[in-house]
Formats: C-alpha cells, structure tokens, sequence
C-alpha cells in the first residue's frame, strides 16, 4: 500500500514529499489486522495527513512494486533457513495452531506466484473501511481543532454496507506433550523452544496480570531467567519468554534459550535442578516482594512432564 503510491500520486512523488518534510507515513498487514501510521512535525500535519488519507484509502498497487515487493519476499524465503530463531519460530508455530491454520502460515514460493495485483486490490476493497477502523493520535495538538481537521480528511471515505469481519479458525495443534527437532548441522548453537497454547485473549481481565508476571519471570534484563541462566551461571547467551496473545485467539506461552552445542552436552545439569524449575517457587528471587507475581501464576498451569523417551517430530532445516 505505502511503497505503489496512490491513485493521485505515484510512490516516487510520496517518498520525496515526506523526505523534504520529515515525515513518514507507514503500512502494515498482519495475521489479525492491518493498520496506517504516520508521524510528522505538528506544523506539517495539514500536509502530511491528507497523504496518510490517500495511502490508506486510496492505494494504487502499481504493477512495478507488486512485482518489485514479491521478488523481495523470495529472496527472504531463500534465505529464512539461515536463520535458527526463524526456523524454531516457524515450527513451534505449525505445533502449537496446526499446520494448516492461518496462523502458522508462512509465505512459500508456489503461493507468492498466485497473487496478483487484483488480489491486493480485492482485498484492500473488501477490509479497508471507515467502519471496520480505529483511530488514535498522540502528540502536541489542540484535540477540538484535531479532530475537526480528521473529519475533513476522512469525511469522503465511504463505509462497507453489511461488513462483519470473519472469525479466526480455533488453533487445532497438538494437545499432548512432545519433543520435536530440526536439524541444522552448520551451527555451533542450538535455539530451545518450549511452551504451549495459552487460554487468554487480550480482552480477558487477566491478560495484563499475565504480561507483568512473565516480565518479572523472562522480560528482560532483570528477569529471573535471564538473570539466573546468563548472569549468574553464564550458561547461554540468550534466554527469554513471553505469551504472546492476539485479539480473538490466545496466543502460545513460551520460554527461548539459546546454547552452545558442546556445553550443553558437555554440562547437562544435575537431575535435582530440572525437577527444581517445575515448581514456580522455587525459582530464585520467586519469594522477593513486590515483583509481581501475585496471583498472576495461578493463569499459567506448571510445565508438564514430557516422557524421557518420547522423540516425536524430526524435520530437517532445508524444509521451508
């Protein structure tokens, strides 16, 4: 949308303008949802937002950037198997939805020589409208003349008659326990993946209590695990977690280190310590007040046990 220009001007004519104001007007499409942002000096927003208006409601798709954006997305699909993080994201993802759901879908090149520019064309007519659209702005602006000036500038958007936005297929993925593998022999790392599919939407009351607790547990820098695993034991470069919950669908809670193969190997840990981090509590600082756990943890049922000889998926990483 933002990079074929516009029905009145063309994307060269978009790209200078913005430059020669500092502005930046940006696009987005998404599993869920898709959405405009702009940014731009408060003296400059009467230039620059009817430029945002036409982009998003307006978009040309010219054939030489359709073609031009499909040519990049093959280029990233020859090369997203260089990448371990991409390939443990993209299996964990076909595991936990089910292969086939939309969720775990990933570009491949026989489905990227099918789309054409009427399909994106087809597609902004059918979800872009005023009525299936949020609106928010932030920043040094009197709130009366801003939204007078919104309403001229949106005031020619027409609205979809009858439009109700499709519910997303339920994840189908796996609901028993498994351990699954992807070899990648040219590395010295390996990336580890556990978790599972969450029952929390981003409306549900307890959602936020959910992301502070897993901050304090495996946010950042000062997380438990990252302190525990990297700065004090010294045991992966990088370690984290998070539950990544969508509008309509719960999203998967999960935990993510990276190790060097022959250390891992070579220091497995005694038995004692595995059965240690099963227990919320005993997870060093988990008794420090006022950080957040609270009742936070009673919504994330315990890791479960996964039998020792259990080896169920094995995939190779040469497989998009």
């Amino acid at each position: 949308m933002r990079t074929g220009g516009t029905q009145s001007m063309t994307s060269d004519e978009v790209n200078q303008l913005l430059e020669n104001l500092g502005a930046s007007v940006e696009t987005y499409v998404g599993e869920t949802s898709g959405g405009a942002s702009m940014s731009t000096l408060a003296e400059n927003v009467d230039e620059v937002l009817p430029v945002f208006v036409d982009v998003l409601a307006n978009p040309a798709f010219a054939e030489d950037k359709v073609a031009q954006a499909k040519s990049q997305t093959r280029g990233a699909i020859s090369r997203r198997n260089d990448n371990p993080g991409q390939i443990v994201s993209r299996e964990f993802d076909k595991l936990v939805y089910g292969a086939d759901s939309p969720y775990a879908r990933v570009p491949q090149y026989y489905t990227l020589s099918e789309i054409s520019r009427e399909d994106l064309v087809n597609f902004h007519d059918k979800y872009f409208h005023p009525n299936n659209t949020m609106l928010s702005v932030w920043g040094d602006f009197d709130t009366a003349q801003m939204k007078e000036k919104l309403r001229n500038a949106f005031g020619e958007w027409e609205q979809a008659e009858g439009f109700t936005p499709p519910e997303p297929p339920a994840p189908e993925g796996e609901r028993d326990y498994s351990v699954n593998f992807v070899e990648k022999t040219d590395v010295n790392q390996s990336t580890v993946r556990m978790g599972y599919l969450g029952t929390l939407t981003r409306d549900d009351p307890d959602y936020f209590p959910v992301i502070v607790m897993n901050e304090v547990l495996s946010g950042g820098f000062t997380s438990r695990l990252f302190k525990n695993v990297r700065t004090d034991q010294g045991l992966a470069y990088s370690v984290s977690g998070s539950y990544n919950a969508g509008y309509q669908t719960p999203g998967p809670f999960l935990a993510q280190v990276q190790v060097q193969l022959r250390h891992a190997l070579g220091n497995p840990g005694p038995p004692d310590d595995l059965r240690e981090v099963r227990l919320p509590a005993r997870l060093p600082g988990a008794d420090a007040p006022g950080r957040g756990r609270g009742d936070a943890a009673g919504r994330v049922p315990r890791l479960p046990r996964v039998p020792r000889a259990r080896r169920d998926g094995r995939a190779r990483a040469g497989q998009p």
